[in-house]
This record gives C-alpha cells, sequence and structure tokens, in this order.
C-alpha cells in the first residue's frame, strides 16, 4: 500500500502496532506514508517518525479532531506533523474523510496541536459550565 492510516488507543498500542513483533513500518514498502490519527504524546510521534525514516518510510502524526460524528461525515479536522513532501503526497487520501487538513509543522507538531486544541475546549467546557452555576 502506498498509504496505511492507524488510529488505536494510546502511546503503548501506537508502539505496538507500528514497531512490535508484527509492526505495520517492518511490513510497508520504501516510500509510503504512514499517518497516524491516534492523539499520542509528541515524544512518540518523534521516535516513530524515526523507526519509520530507517525504514524508508515517511511519518505524519495526524491526530483528528471532529468525533465519531465528524468521521462518519467525512468532516474531520486533522492536525498534521511531518514532512512536507509527505504531507503533499497524501492530501489527496485524507480529503477523502476530512474537511479541513492542516500541517503546522515537523514531527510531533500535530500532536502539540491538538494539545492545545484539547486545552482551549476544557477552557470554554468549565466557563460554560461556571455560567451556569
Amino acid at each position: 500500500a502506498d498509504f496505511v492510516m492507524v488510529c488505536v488507543g494510546n502511546d503503548n498500542d501506537v508502539r505496538e502496532v507500528l514497531v512490535g513483533a508484527h509492526g505495520a513500518i517492518a511490513a510497508m514498502r520504501p516510500g509510503a506514508v504512514l499517518i497516524d490519527h491516534t492523539t499520542t504524546s509528541a515524544g512518540l510521534a518523534e521516535e516513530m517518525a524515526a523507526a519509520a525514516v530507517a525504514a524508508g518510510v515517511s511519518f505524519l502524526d495526524a491526530p483528528v479532531s471532529g468525533g465519531q460524528a465528524g468521521a462518519v461525515k467525512g468532516a474531520l479536522t486533522v492536525m498534521i506533523g511531518g514532512d512536507e513532501t509527505a504531507f503533499t503526497k497524501s492530501t489527496a487520501v485524507l480529503a477523502a474523510y476530512s474537511k479541513r487538513v492542516a500541517r503546522v509543522g515537523p514531527n510531533g507538531a500535530g500532536q502539540r496541536a491538538k494539545m492545545v486544541n484539547q486545552v482551549c475546549i476544557a477552557g470554554i467546557l468549565q466557563g460554560l459550565s461556571e455560567g451556569i452555576l
């Protein structure tokens, strides 16, 4: 495959799926692009990017916002960290299930952008909750 997308539970799950005993990276052909939609730590994204590059595979950390409803409607927002060439190569594939796709920097930057997104949402919810009381 030219593209492999994953979205699993947490850092340990990603590590197992990508570089574990039967990991995806070892099975991918050089030049392919691995897109990880899991919300993880930026450090893990950087670690997985290094493993992918060592195997000749491009890696994009690409957490999503929009939830299950956004996924079903093809309306996700994707915050991407990674190589600009891999990002450009992937845009048509990402457009199939995303409303907005933005490269925000090198590997790890997608995860950092998602963290900022989550902090903003938490602040809004806290403000709304306090306003109701």
